[in-house]
């Protein structure tokens, strides 16, 4: 059974991704977060706007819930506006250490 997401999150997003706003709550996006990546082996955060420091929040937030989660940051711009994707995953993506945008898991540090 597929993790249903917060409401408005989800509009028009593939079932791995997670569309974060300004209005929306860090704790729900979390929850949803650790649903997504329970059933699946990523997740990808994605933000534009004023909503990208809340981005970086909720992935903060859920690797330090769920120990040895990998991350790459995308930053873009869209009209003018920043934009953020950031993608969460159990397993080190191809070519992890030369992607620019990499963080390891904490596991190790």
């Amino acid at each position: 059974m597929a993790a249903s997401s917060p409401a408005g999150t989800n509009g028009g997003l593939p079932a791995h991704a997670i569309g974060v706003t300004t209005q929306g709550k860090v704790k729900l996006y979390v929850g949803y977060g650790a649903k997504v990546l329970a059933e699946g082996p990523m997740l990808e955060i994605r933000a534009r706007g004023r909503a990208v420091p809340k981005a970086v929040s909720v992935a903060e937030a859920l690797k330090r819930k769920i120990p040895g989660l990998h991350q790459v940051s995308t930053i873009e711009s869209h009209n003018d506006h920043p934009a953020m994707i950031i993608v969460l995953s159990k397993d080190p993506p191809l070519g992890a250490p030369d992607l620019i945008g990499y963080q390891h898991s904490a596991d190790n540090v």
